[in-house]
């Protein structure tokens, strides 16, 4: 008999009716980004867990290519996928964190269902600190 091959999680990449998209934040725990960074998994977590905060708390508001532009969407709470997981018909990796925005811009809205528009930057720094 042949092994088929497992079937993975799926989360909704676009609800069309909400007008709700699920981005990608940062890389996986373990890649390197564009700086030649890497972090552990724990390192991400702790990362999920300021970002929610800081949404909770209003530091961190939706811009648009880096501009503020509130209209557009607004930042929803962030999470991470425990296992390799199919976004929309994106293979995500596990230990990838993502972030839910709430459009509320039709125009926005429609540049981004028909991938005009893509991803999310998130435009932040942070020092790591081993204790």
């Amino acid at each position: 008999p042949t092994k088929s091959a497992p079937k993975l999680p799926k989360i909704k990449s676009l609800d069309v009716e909400e007008m709700v998209s699920i981005e990608q934040l940062y890389i996986s725990a373990g890649d390197v980004d564009g700086h030649g960074e890497t972090y552990d998994i724990a390192v991400m977590k702790a990362m999920v867990e300021n970002f929610n905060t800081a949404v909770d708390e209003g530091i961190i508001v939706a811009n648009f290519i880096h501009k503020q532009d509130p209209d557009a969407f607004t930042i929803g709470k962030a999470r991470t996928v425990e296992e390799d997981t199919l976004v929309g018909e994106t293979l995500v990796k596990a230990n990838t964190p993502l972030v839910s925005l709430q459009w509320i811009n039709e125009k926005a809205w429609e540049k981004r269902k028909s991938g005009e528009l893509m991803g999310v930057s998130i435009k932040a720094v942070f020092k790591y600190e081993e204790d």
